[in-house]
Formats: structure tokens, sequence, C-alpha cells
């Protein structure tokens, strides 16, 4: 507050230094605000042709009445009051045209006193803040805009502000995406979607605000929580550093887009491709089973032409010999004659009635509905061996069964099994030497099973061994055994079709096993058979 007279404020050094300060100045003197003393600056933002100095500020700047100037100063005059005020806009008629402009001041009205503290006058210290409220204006309109812009914008957009990420701004499209109304606006981005605890957006949000350096994110997956349920969101979306003019960070701004359903298609064309490559691989492997029993029937087709050929042929060729000599010479030979050709007829019509039931027994393993049950091997073996019981009897064979096991297995197809092997056992024993047949089981250490490769070694396999002493065959012929219509010895030395050993073979490929023999001639054989425990 000034208490020097207002006459003696612009006296000596004190009127030169008020003209060098970088601000409008002038001193108002007397109820009627006469100017006493103006410095340049304010003698220039009034208009450089006025004359100021000794008038009243309502002669001197009439264009000032209606805008509160006059009244303001009056109050300040009268009360004692300083008045202060930023950013005032008052209308001057700057060029004397009558043409007014409008300037904006920061200023201080500040009442001068004399020595009993009676106001005698103001002090008027202005600064012209024109140029910077008109490029805050442009400012808040391009601020306006750009917030426009965002509110308005398809795009999800937010603004987060601070180390905490406070929600500055959030446009319609991203609280739709949020599945949130404004009240998240002044919360920070923790609180407004705590279902994001866990996932990385708070520590990536962090990292932008304080390294500056953008993220691009393209179909990351977000869990929102969305019409009452957290739900599994795709989106394409950026976290861009927000800096002010000195380039300090003040917060991020997130721009997105939720990409789910694009996604989704995609996976859904991703799984549709991959069922259709494992539909192709099903069909190949279908088409490669198909081929290959394609191949098998061909073989067997094969097999069959030869038997319809060879085997067949052989009795049947018998049949007719002996049926052209009977009845050329039935009146010729005696009935002794006549029985042995009639035997030779029988002997040669029960082989082709073996044949062709061995065979058919064996066609029909393709055609029969597989039907796997817990099997008691022993309780086979047992049944087997009494429907040999005759044949048993008459050789004096010696057979000894062990503990065999339970497996899942089809019954009928092991009676099968064993009975052609019992058969085979006692069938090529030698002569005039009593057979010995032992019949033994043990299950496959998973070392045993991981050495045949033919096995899958998650499985439990028991192997079943039926060993001979009997005339065995050479080693080369292994394999062959298992052949159909194969035979290592004469028809007219063993009974039999060549049929057994191959249906043998089929069954236990119908059970996923093996089987195999070992055998020296002149010292036995030995059958294994490995089977799955149970059906996995």
């Amino acid at each position: 507050m000034l208490t020097t007279p207002a006459t003696s404020v612009i006296k000596g050094d004190f009127s030169e230094i008020i003209m060098q300060v970088p601000a409008l100045i002038a001193v108002l003197e007397g109820p009627e605000h006469i100017f006493v003393l103006t410095n340049h600056l304010y003698q220039q933002v009034a208009g450089h042709g006025r004359s100021l100095i000794g008038k009243p500020i309502r002669e001197a700047l009439p264009e000032l009445e209606g805008q509160g100037i006059f009244d303001l100063l009056d109050n300040v005059y009268n009360t004692g009051v300083a008045y202060k005020e930023s950013e005032l806009p008052v209308l001057l008629d700057r060029n004397d045209d009558g043409g007014l402009e409008e300037v904006f001041f920061t200023f201080v009205y500040q009442p001068i006193r004399d020595k009993d503290n009676v106001v005698t006058g103001i002090f008027v210290h202005a600064i012209d803040v024109t140029d910077y409220v008109s490029s805050k204006k442009k400012l808040e309109r391009s601020e306006e805009q750009f917030r426009s812009f965002v509110m308005h914008s398809p795009v999800p957009t937010g603004i987060y502000v601070g180390r905490d990420m406070v929600i500055q701004m959030a446009n319609d499209a991203l609280l739709q995406t949020w599945d949130k109304t404004a009240d998240v606006i002044g919360k920070t981005f923790r609180e407004a979607l705590p279902e994001l605890e866990g996932q990385p957006f708070y520590d990536l949000l962090d990292k932008v605000f304080t390294t500056g350096e953008s993220y691009q994110a393209m179909e990351d997956q977000v869990l929102l929580f969305r019409n009452g349920k957290l739900e599994t969101t795709y989106y394409n979306f950026t976290y861009k550093a927000l800096k002010d003019e000195d380039g300090k960070i003040w917060g991020v701004m997130n721009t997105g887009v939720e990409v789910t359903e694009i996604v989704e298609a995609k996976n859904k064309i991703k799984r549709a491709e991959e069922d259709l490559e494992q539909q192709v691989k099903l069909r190949t492997i279908e088409l490669e089973k198909l081929n290959t029993d394609l191949t098998h029937t061909n073989e067997q087709l094969r097999q069959f032409a030869y038997v319809a050929s060879h085997d067949l042929q052989e009795p049947l060729r018998k049949i007719n010999i002996y049926s052209d000599r009977l009845a050329t010479d039935l009146g010729k030979v005696n009935k002794e004659e006549q029985q042995k050709y009639l035997n030779k007829i029988i002997t040669s019509a029960n082989r082709m009635s073996n044949l062709i039931r061995d065979l058919l027994n064996f066609t029909r393993l393709d055609s029969v509905q597989e039907s796997f049950v817990s099997t008691n091997l022993n309780h086979v073996a047992d049944m087997v061996k009494e429907d040999f019981e005759i044949l048993i009897s008459q050789k004096s064979a010696l057979i000894t069964i062990g503990q065999l096991g339970t497996i899942e297995a089809n019954p009928l197809q092991m009676n099968q099994l064993m009975s052609n092997l019992l058969g085979n056992a006692l069938k090529f024993s030698k002569e005039n030497e009593r057979p010995v047949i032992d019949i033994s089981s043990k299950l496959l250490t998973k070392e045993e099973v991981a050495e045949m490769h033919s096995l899958d070694p998650d499985w439990e396999y028991r192997e079943i061994i039926v060993a001979d002493q009997g005339i065995g065959f050479d080693p080369q012929y292994a394999r062959q055994v298992f052949v159909i219509f194969q035979r290592l010895n004469g028809a007219g030395r063993f009974e039999g079709t060549g049929i057994g050993l191959a249906v043998c073979k089929k069954i236990v490929d119908h059970h996923h096993g093996e089987i195999f023999a070992i055998s020296k001639e002149g010292e036995g054989s030995a059958f294994h058979i490995i089977l799955p425990v149970a059906r996995c």
C-alpha cells in the first residue's frame, strides 16, 4: 500500500524507474482518477494517439464505460482496499476510430495514501496477457477438439494420468468395452479394472510411463469382467506415453480395438483345419488298412486259387479215378477190390470236406464280430485237452498245463487257438515215442515288451508257450509255417490241410498280439503266443 501523495510519486528517480518497468504502469489521482503518470507501455496499449496525462480516466478512455472498470476504481479509492484481477477482458479504442479491440489484462489497483493515511490516488500495475490468453484459448479449443474427437471416436480410447494411472478420459467405446459406466473416471486403472490383477497390463502401463517407450499388442488375450462374468477377449491395442512441452511424461494414452470375433473365427478355422487334417489322417489310415486288407484278401484269393487248383484237385482227381475204375471194373473185380476203391473215394472225399471246412473257418475269422471278455486260459486249455481225450489216450501223451492266467479275449477264438496248437503238437509227435507237451505262461516285463517293437509299451502282455518234443522243423521255415496252406510235410505222411497255424496267426492278430515259433528239426517245437492282458 502506497502512502506517498499521488503528486509526489512521480517525482525524482522513481519516475524514471517506473518508465523502464516491463508492465503497464499508471498513477491516478483523486476521486476522478486523473492520470498523473503513465509509462510508455501503458501509453502504447492505450493508443499512441491519445492524450492521457491530466485527464480523468472517464474522459481519456470513455470506451471503458459499462465494462466495470470505473466501478472497480471507485471502490478501491473509497474503501482503500486493493483489487487484483487475472485475464480480465477489456475493450479498447486503441486507434481512436471507434473500433473496439479486446485486450486481456492481469492487474492490481493499489490505493495511494498520504501521511495521514488518507487515500489520495490509485497505483495501477497491469500486464497485457492478450497473447497468452489467445494461445491458451487456442490450446483449450484444440484440447476440446481433441477431447471431442476422442469422446466420439468409435475406437476405444482412454487417457490415464500419473504413475497411479488415474483415468482422466474414457470414451463411450472404451466404457462399453470394459462394461463400465462413467463413474470410473477419476479412479485409478487398477481400481476401475480389478479383474486385470495377475494379468500383465498394470506392469505394461507402468513401464510405458517410466520409459516413454510405446507398447503395441496384436490379438492379446484379456480377461474382462463383463455381463456378470469373467470373459476371455482379444485386443489389438497401444499404450503411448504423453509428454508436456519439456518432455516430461504426465500420462499414457490407450487406444485399442476388440478382435475377439476375428480371433475366435480364426481359431474355428484353425480347429477346422486341424479336424480336417485329423480326418484326412484317419481316412488315410483307413485307406491304408483297406489297402492292406485288400492285399491280404488278394493273397488269400491267390492261396484259395492254389487250393482250388492243387489241394482240392488232388482228392477230386482220386475220386474221379477210383469212381471210373469202380464203374469200369464193377463186374470184373471182387468185393475186396471194390471196397478198396470205395475206401479211396471216401478218404478223398473226407479230405476235401476237411479242406473246405478249415478254409471256411479261416475266412470266417474276418467277419466274426469281436466280443472280448475276461477269459480264463486254464479253463480253455482244460476244455481243449478234454476234446483231445481219445487221441491223448491213444498216444499216451503227457500234457502239463501251468498257471496260464486270465486275459480279455474272445473265448471262442482262444479255444480255436489252443485247439490248433495242441492238435499240432499231438500230430507231429515222433513215431513210437510218447508225446510230451508243456503249456506254460508268464507276464512279460516292461523291458521285454520294449524289446518287441510291434507291441505297445504302455500295455501289459502275457506270453503263452506250447512246447513239444516232436519232430520239429528247420528254423528257416519259422515264418512260413503261419502262411495258409503251407505244409512242411507231405500230405501222405501227416493228415491236415495246412490251415491250422494260419488260423492261429489270424486270431493273434485280431487280439493285437504276436506269435512265433522256435524249432529245430528232430528236437521239437515251442510256439510262443503274446497277448494283451486287457483291451486298453
